[in-house]
């Protein structure tokens, strides 16, 4: 697994000194954890790189062509694919990465799915220490996140057919559902 390991420096180097949204928390923690539930799926090592990266070219200065260069084409596409344009306004951005994740192939959708797995884990635990006022944090309150969250269960379905992205999917889709009501 050197690609891996490879992967995780560079994240690593990339995300070094950001924090999480709001949070006095390093952002890797949350490559990181998606690496680790993609790694609970049995997921391949281009998936498992690419969960570790996927933030590295919408939130850092990585390009795709880096990640190519250095990890393959499989994984920059995966990359490439969970890569928000930050120049289109939110609602926007989320929409066309909704429509985008429901006609993804699998490989992709388990990175997006352990990406929102991650962030929905994330949100449940603050939600029960800070209440509503946890969406003071974000740029879109409370409905425009349920909009995107619920958006996502949709769009994730399909990876509710497979043994091995089920128990996820499930558990992403419980948490939407007892945060979003």
């Amino acid at each position: 697994m050197k690609l891996l390991e490879e992967a995780i420096k560079y994240a690593v180097e990339h995300h070094n000194g950001s924090n999480r949204k709001g949070k006095n928390v390093p952002y890797i923690l949350h490559p990181l954890e998606a690496l680790n539930i993609l790694y609970r799926m049995d997921a391949s090592e281009e998936v498992l790189c690419a969960g570790v990266l996927h933030d590295t070219v919408e939130d850092t200065d990585a390009t795709i062509a880096d990640i190519t260069v250095k990890f393959g084409t499989h994984v920059a596409e995966l990359v490439a694919g969970h890569s928000e344009n930050k120049d289109l306004e939110w609602e926007e951005r989320k929409r066309i990465a909704l429509a985008d994740v429901a006609k993804a192939d699998k490989d992709e959708q388990m990175v997006v799915l352990a990406d929102k797995l991650a962030n929905i884990r994330d949100i449940a635990m603050d939600y029960a220490k800070e209440g509503n006022s946890l969406w003071k944090r974000f740029n879109r309150g409370y409905e425009k996140q349920s909009w995107y969250y619920h958006g996502g269960v949709d769009a994730l379905a399909k990876l509710a057919e497979y043994d091995d992205t089920k128990p996820f999917y499930n558990e992403f889709k419980e948490k939407v559902e007892m945060i979003f009501k």
